[in-house]
């Protein structure tokens, strides 16, 4: 925050405000209209709310000015999603926003023909693109990398874990529909690192505590680990971090919020740089150009966050060049 209490992309914003008037075409013209669908909650993304309207006022498109957004969240139910995903499409809108393979398909199956940018793992694996370079179809937006990124995820485990040999790949029961696509990049990864994978899934709090416990490391050295998938609104944040530690269970997470409530590592692309780069892609949708010849784009910045507490009280060795490379470390 500036002193004045506004971010530097707030003042951004603020500025095409200012200036939106002088831009040609814009005031005069009906705003066009963004629709997304997200599988979780709008408590779990309301950050990408925030972070693509300040992305998108930068290029102009100012909220209920140029451009009117319907966010539609399926809190977690998939069964919701053709219906919202329908929805959306009734409405009208002139690009639709997913993130992850369930929304994605979800509207790919209510329309061939409106543009849809989303965030994927592997959108050619997925189906939803003939290539990243040349996607085809009408589906763009950004990949993940998800091997590139497990492989990086099971790396750092492993350097503040050396004695881990056993990995537990943990998710939301209700995705055990797309488990293969999500969890297929990091048992890959686990194999050549030497480390036996094994999916889990969990309903709740006390079933991911007992599975846990099922697989706690026994005597000096922490021996499992595992990689977290977001569990959602499902299970707090809290609890999943606290049913590691008391199974002295090595855990890295895809999300920063894990480690703030007492999770031992995450590791992921930057928010704020998708957020960017997502809004860059609804730009140039919405300025004509097919998302057929729109290059799916692969993470070009990441974040590492570590508890250096929770290391502690299972008795690991923080490394000094690990703590050098992360971007937060937290006591």
């Amino acid at each position: 925050m500036t002193g004045a209490g506004l971010s530097r992309r707030s003042l951004t914003a603020a500025a095409a405000v200012a200036l939106s008037g002088a831009m040609p075409g814009r005031v005069s013209a009906a705003p066009r209209r963004l629709g997304a669908l997200l599988y979780d909650g709008a408590a779990s993304w309301a950050f990408l709310e925030r972070e693509l309207a300040e992305a998108l006022a930068e290029l102009g498109w100012l909220e209920g000015r140029t451009i009117q957004s319907r966010w539609r969240y399926a809190d977690g139910d998939a069964a919701r999603l053709p219906a919202l995903a329908q929805a959306l499409v009734a409405e009208g809108a002139d690009v639709l926003l997913a993130r992850g393979t369930p929304s994605t398909r979800a509207l790919q199956q209510a329309t061939r023909t409106l543009p849809i940018v989303t965030g994927i793992g592997d959108p050619v694996g997925a189906g939803f693109a003939r290539s990243l370079s040349a996607p085809g179809g009408n589906v763009t937006g950004l990949s993940y990398a998800a091997p590139e990124t497990a492989t990086k995820q099971l790396e750092l485990l492993r350097e503040l874990a050396p004695a881990a040999r056993r990995l537990l790949l943990v998710l939301a029961a209700d995705r055990a529909p797309y488990a293969d696509e999500i969890t297929e990049p990091a048992r890959r990864a686990a194999l050549r690192l030497g480390l036996q994978a094994q999916m889990v899934t969990a309903t709740d709090a006390a079933q991911l505590r007992a599975t846990f416990a099922a697989a706690r490391s026994t005597g000096g050295a922490v021996t499992t680990a595992a990689l977290v998938y977001g569990l959602g609104q499902r299970i707090p944040p809290s609890d999943v971090a606290a049913a590691a530690i008391d199974a002295r269970i090595a855990t890295v997470f895809e999300y920063r919020f894990y480690v703030d409530a007492g999770g031992l590592i995450s590791y992921r692309f930057d928010w704020p740089d998708q957020a960017r780069r997502t809004a860059a892609q609804i730009d140039k949708v919405l300025r004509g150009q097919p998302p057929a010849t729109i290059p799916f784009e692969l993470p070009t910045r990441s974040e590492l966050v570590i508890h250096a507490g929770t290391a502690a009280r299972l008795g690991l060795t923080l490394p000094r060049a690990l703590r050098v490379r992360a971007d937060a470390v937290l006591d």
